[in-house]
């Protein structure tokens, strides 16, 4: 994986968003590919990241016609490293926490 890949976001109330990876947060399994991009290595313990998401109230909207606005998330823990039902992310082809699996 590596910037700006989509992921999934599970939020505090355990609901499933669409993601953006936006930064990944040191530590290991970072690897750089030949294009130089940093990206997360797909086996042992993952690095807590920045995302982007659209946010899930209807009110936060913006008014000159862009849609939704844009929430983030700082410093987000993979799912393997939280132990609590909601504010983790996962890979899209990851089986979370969340669901038995994607529809």
């Amino acid at each position: 994986m590596k910037l700006h890949d989509p992921i999934i976001y599970v939020d505090e109330y355990g609901v499933k968003r669409g993601a953006i990876l936006s930064t990944i947060w040191g530590g290991q399994p970072l690897k750089t590919s030949a294009t130089g991009a940093t990206e997360i290595a797909d086996d042992g313990d993952m690095p807590a990241v920045n995302l982007a998401f659209t946010s899930g109230d209807e009110s936060r909207s913006d008014n000159a016609g862009y849609g939704r606005q844009i929430e983030r998330r700082s410093s987000c823990v993979h799912m393997r490293n939280q132990s609590a039902h909601g504010n983790y992310w996962r890979r899209i082809d990851e089986v979370g926490k969340d669901t038995e699996q994607d529809a």
